[in-house]
């Protein structure tokens, strides 16, 4: 069809056609003269595509664009390495893809064009994580739609991650027959417990040469080799990737640069989660005290309001002359040791927060009337104790506002506030309760 330059006609003919990118000619003045099999990756066949005009398949927005790129090259000039595009597919849609054009003379002696074209995926991957990530949805479920920028690369390839999550859990992304698939729990000597110790940088090894164990799970998902890659952020392992080979006749080595792509990806995914997570707990958390704040009655869990749990809201007593006649350094004080208390007249499962200025409140899920109420007591009792600050000793106190239900912890709360006033009319010292809902 086309000069082939030297090389012999047919093998160059073989080679077009069986190259795994779609390719079409197309005649400068008049419509697609020849296409390969590989078309099919933007939905059609090459008699489809043979004597229809390109400009018929290409979305009609990037028809201008197309029309700029014909005329460029009929005065001769070289276009961009890659231009993006819409095509249309039979049934309507549109592909994103990166079209590449050269010119080609035919047999004939005419000059045609020979456009390469190549579906975006990439790119089109890479976006839908970043708005998923903006979002809000969670990191893991992102990054296990980001194994798909492996596997539309290198089908052969079957990827797994171990993930370290930024307060040090492990989880599995990925789908594999057995965690050990993805170095959960690694034997000494397996290529994963080698990257983690830091032994080696990573390790590409044939499943028959990995522990028994280990080998007979490989063997019987049908895993020829593997590649383990740890990925690090700041010198701390928060990951690692294990690329199998699920063709004996192709090694997990062909691909390196989307494994390596992934890893990137990995760790950038992961610093936004840890960066993002931070953000989110210092947003509620109270800097003083380090408790939670008033902010965190509106996470997920107190928007349960099937919990049958009680709230203390607690108001310290003789709180104001402290802070006049010592200072706010020493009122500062004073607002610590009390959140200590209160943390140690608590279960470990119980809540403990400052909702403002001198003010805190206890959450305690699953618990039945009288055991709140026995928290309650020790908890004045507790900060009824001397308190030492800046060589002196002061003494305060705490009234309570108790509520116990089945509603949520801020409309609980709300019940307990009101109960508090009652606390504060009747003396110090007193624990009033709010009237059952």
């Amino acid at each position: 069809m086309f000069d082939a330059g030297g090389i012999d006609a047919s093998f160059a003919k073989e080679a077009l056609e069986r190259c795994g990118d779609a390719l079409v000619a197309i005649d400068l003045e008049g419509p697609i003269v020849w296409a390969n099999d590989a078309v099919d990756l933007i939905g059609w066949t090459p008699a489809e595509l043979v004597g229809c005009e390109i400009a018929a398949i290409v979305a009609p927005a990037d028809l201008e664009q197309l029309r700029q790129g014909a005329r460029a090259i009929a005065r001769g000039l070289h276009l961009p390495s890659s231009v993006p595009m819409h095509l249309l597919r039979p049934d309507g849609s549109t592909i994103e893809c990166d079209l590449a054009s050269w010119t080609v003379t035919g047999e004939d002696g005419r000059p045609a064009v020979m456009m390469h074209i190549r579906p975006t995926q990439d790119s089109r991957i890479l976006r839908d994580l970043l708005h998923r990530l903006l979002s809000g949805e969670p990191a893991p479920v992102v990054l296990e739609s980001l194994l798909d920028l492996l596997y539309h690369r290198s089908t052969w390839i079957h990827a797994v991650v171990l993930l370290v999550d930024p307060d040090g859990g492990e989880l599995v992304i990925g789908s594999v027959p057995h965690p050990a698939l993805a170095g959960v729990d690694a034997e000494p000597g397996s290529p994963w417990a080698a990257v983690r110790s830091g032994d080696e940088p990573e390790v590409i090894a044939a499943a028959s040469t990995l522990p028994p164990t280990v080998a007979a799970h490989a063997r019987a998902a049908g895993f020829a080799e593997c590649w383990v890659l740890p990925v690090h952020a700041g010198g701390d392992l928060i990951a690692v990737v294990t690329a199998w080979a699920i063709d004996d006749r192709v090694s997990v080595q062909l691909d390196p640069y989307s494994v390596r792509l992934l890893a990137q990806l990995i760790e950038l995914v992961w610093r936004w989660w840890r960066q993002t997570l931070a953000l989110e707990r210092a947003a509620t958390l109270d800097p003083l005290t380090g408790l939670a704040n008033r902010r965190a009655l509106e996470g997920p869990t107190d928007r349960t309001g099937d919990l049958t749990r009680g709230v203390l809201y607690i108001d310290l007593d003789r709180f104001k002359p402290v802070n006049d006649q010592h200072g706010h350094a020493a009122g500062d004080q004073v607002l610590r040791t009390v959140a200590h208390r209160l943390l140690g007249c608590v279960r470990p499962s119980d809540r403990v927060m400052r909702l403002g200025g001198d003010e805190f409140g206890v959450v305690v899920p699953g618990c039945s009337r009288h055991e709140l109420d026995e928290v309650a007591g020790r908890i004045i009792a507790r900060l009824e104790e001397p308190i030492p600050v800046q060589g002196a000793t002061v003494q305060i106190g705490a009234s309570v506002g108790a509520a116990h239900g089945t509603g949520t912890a801020g409309d609980l709360f709300e019940r307990a506030d009101a109960a508090l006033y009652d606390a504060k009319s009747a003396g110090r010292g007193q624990v009033r309760w709010a009237e059952d809902s």
